[in-house]
């Protein structure tokens, strides 16, 4: 048994205000968490200095290169042609990387991965190289407890001013929502479909549907 210990840290639990404490991992999950924990004998101590600590939340809002109006090169709409399909093979790499080490460490059915987005971009090019804002949009999910290997909704005819298409330039129509996909995480985070209306300010109610299935039960 591997235990460690992340002393002095500024602690920002899913649950329950900040605060400044310690939180004990133990084979790799998380065992304990408290602003007075003991760190218990022959345990690996991991001083935080004061940083954040967000045991339990993932983030990796992280962009491709790729900028807009007064970004600069944070958010670049101006060079997918020429960067993107490269970003996207380290992508590739980075998520396989973390996926088989969720594995290595048997927490891959407690780990999932999603991309999410309020808006997709339009098939057709701009004049600049890149792509403008759109509508829908495809998604990618992984993880141990994922129902992979399918695609869930339905796929888009990709044709310019197609039946699929709000415009001439490839702007898709939405078949799915944002708040079905993500009350089906939420689901598998724990969340109760009873409690739906208030986590989602009721968007979740004009849908029959809010469980897409491709996570297995929680």
């Amino acid at each position: 048994m591997t235990e460690l210990a992340f002393v002095n840290a500024h602690v920002v639990p899913i649950e329950g205000i900040p605060f400044e404490g310690t939180v004990r991992v133990r084979d790799g999950r998380i065992a304990a968490l408290g602003a007075h924990l003991t760190v218990p004998p022959g345990a690996t101590v991991v001083d935080a200095n004061g940083g954040w600590l967000l045991p339990g939340f993932i983030d990796a809002h992280t962009h491709l290169g790729l900028h807009e109006e007064a970004e600069g090169w944070a958010g670049s709409d101006t060079n997918e042609l020429t960067d993107q399909d490269t970003l996207l093979g380290q992508l590739s790499q980075a998520v396989n990387a973390f996926y088989t080490a969720t594995g290595e460490l048997l927490v891959d059915k407690d780990v999932t991965t999603f991309t999410a987005s309020e808006f997709g971009r339009t098939l057709q090019p701009n004049g600049s190289g890149g792509t403008d804002h759109a509508w829908g949009s495809h998604h990618f999910v992984v993880g141990g407890s994922v129902l992979g290997g399918k695609f869930y909704g339905t796929y888009p005819q990709l044709i310019l001013g197609g039946p699929d298409d709000a415009n001439s330039r490839g702007t898709l129509i939405p078949t799915t929502s944002i708040s079905q996909y993500a009350a089906t995480l939420a689901r598998w985070f724990g969340v109760d479909p009873m409690d739906f209306n208030s986590v989602f300010q009721g968007s979740t109610n004009n849908f029959t549907v809010t469980d897409l299935g491709f996570l297995t039960a929680p």
